[in-house]
């Protein structure tokens, strides 16, 4: 944070001393609490891809999606086929 890293990605892992329930992409007490308001950070916080076992296992992409930017993310990546990122008609 003290260099000025504008752009973080999270990961699907989880840390359980700061989040038991949630890996850190889907995790507010990750994304925001800690990484925002106790390190500090104000730059852009983006997923990894959410259609990536290590999420669609536990939810789908697009529940995840959701998850992820009620998380604190302010960008979400997702790979796949085009049809994948059609939500709407």
């Amino acid at each position: 944070m003290e260099v000025g890293v504008r752009a973080i990605m999270s990961a699907h892992i989880r840390f359980p001393a700061l989040d038991p329930q949630h890996p850190a992409t889907l995790s507010r007490k990750i994304l925001t609490h800690y990484l925002r308001e106790r390190l500090g950070f104000r730059g852009i916080t983006v997923s990894d891809a959410l259609d990536m076992q290590a999420i669609t296992r536990h939810c789908p992409a697009d529940e995840a999606a959701v998850q992820s930017l009620q998380a604190g993310a302010g960008m979400i990546l997702s790979l796949g086929r085009p049809a994948v990122h059609i939500a709407y008609g």
